[in-house]
């Protein structure tokens, strides 16, 4: 059967998240351009003096102007968060808050975005000194957990079909895992080194070595004996996942490092702030790898949620009409997916895009780290964005230990 555009994006969830994050997309490069040298001028015009802050060079301008949309997103996810509570179909009228509508909610975002430009400075920078910076830690914590989670489950995944089906394809890509993503790690580590831990660059040279060290820990005792009694399943595999991203996060954070100040006496330890090619090309893969993990982190947190409430009672009564042979009114949602009941959890999705604006906020802000430009800002460029990806990177690490060693030393608990 054959369905009209409107009805396919109404009824299906896999249509209706990426709507969502196209959305959320959308207003996250908004919000990035608000940070350029022309609006921040366009701004300052426009205003007439309403935005006034007491920053160098009115830069405050752009930092304000993503706060304002990336606040409006969040509101806006917040607010569907709560209307979407305890939906249990998508055929109430909760389903139809979630998969349609998309209209209003769009002009619901653009006024939204035009209308907090009329609220108080000062509201906005409170949100972003104190409640945006909660919540995107929140969600940095949200994504490290769905790492761990990550990896487990694809090599379980991986050893069950390769153990069913006999099929020696799923051990060959269980090795490829295992011994390419060990590789991809010391590829990176060495080239770390030879880019940016020079002998200048002690804060670096420590970064790359802690990193490499802690890995290495972290290799050992994912097959040692005492962690693979409680857990046959794990190894090198789970562990080469875990140490890839957390490799990556320390080489993020180098390459976070700003450049320095003219006659400060300081040796630049990044080579990419030096070229203007080199930044347009971090920015671009930067956004685009903050889009996948922003994306992938909202669906999977969705999706491993559970339903909050109890039964809808017009899903009752749905589920009784497909169990009796349903009615051929079922033939205008031929790509429903959802006529069983909601496959993942509307209000606990929209939570997670809520947080995840503030996520943006922080990133787009260099962690509401103010700094004159002349250009489009690049994001996570800042001592602060160093930390903190620094800092995640040994997090995710020391979480993922806790999840090996925690049944030895809790044996009483069951984790698996």
């Amino acid at each position: 059967m054959k369905c009209k555009v409107h009805d396919c994006f109404r009824t299906s969830s896999t249509a209706t998240r990426v709507v969502y994050a196209l959305l959320f997309l959308m207003t996250s490069i908004v919000a990035w351009v608000m940070e350029s040298d022309w609006v921040v001028n366009q701004l300052d015009k426009v205003a007439q003096g309403y935005l006034k802050q007491n920053c160098p060079e009115n830069t405050c301008y752009g930092t304000l102007a993503v706060y304002r949309i990336m606040f409006t997103l969040s509101m806006f996810h917040l607010i569907l968060s709560a209307c979407t509570y305890g939906a249990t179909t998508s055929r109430g009228v909760q389903g139809g808050i979630q998969n349609g509508y998309w209209g209003p909610k769009f002009i619901f975002l653009v006024f939204g975005c035009v209308g907090c430009f009329f609220i108080p400075n000062g509201f906005f920078e409170f949100w972003g000194k104190y409640i945006a910076i909660v919540g995107a830690v929140l969600f940095m914590l949200f994504q490290m957990f769905l790492l761990v989670d990550f990896a487990h489950s694809l090599t379980e995944m991986l050893l069950a079909q390769w153990e069913d089906s006999d099929n020696q394809i799923w051990g060959f890509l269980l090795a490829v895992l295992t011994f390419g993503g060990l590789a991809l790690a010391l590829i990176m580590t060495i080239l770390g080194f030879v880019y940016f831990g020079t002998p200048e660059c002690h804060l670096n040279q420590v970064f790359l070595s802690v990193n490499l060290v802690a890995a290495f820990v972290l290799c050992l005792i994912s097959i040692s004996e005492a962690v693979r009694e409680f857990n046959p399943s794990s190894g090198l595999a789970q562990a080469s996942v875990v140490v890839v991203y957390a490799t990556y996060l320390v080489c993020s954070a180098m390459s976070s490092e700003p450049t320095p100040a003219p006659g400060s006496g300081t040796t630049s330890c990044n080579p990419l702030s030096s070229s203007d090619a080199a930044q347009t090309t971090t920015v671009v893969l930067g956004a685009l790898l903050t889009f996948a993990v922003v994306s992938y982190s909202t669906t999977s947190s969705a999706m491993k949620g559970t339903v909050f409430g109890g039964a809808d009672e017009g899903y009752v009564g749905l589920e009784t009409n497909v169990e009796d042979g349903g009615d051929d009114d079922d033939d205008r949602y031929p790509t429903d997916d959802e006529k069983q009941g909601s496959v993942y959890s509307y209000s606990f999705y929209h939570f997670v895009f809520a947080i995840a604006a503030m996520y943006v906020a922080m990133l787009v802000t260099n962690w509401n780290t103010v700094t004159s430009n002349s250009g489009l800002t690049t994001v996570g460029r800042s001592w602060a964005s160093v930390w903190v990806r620094a800092a995640t990177s040994w997090v995710v690490l020391g979480l993922y230990v806790w999840t090996l060693v925690a049944p030895v030393l809790l044996p009483d608990r069951e984790f698996y």
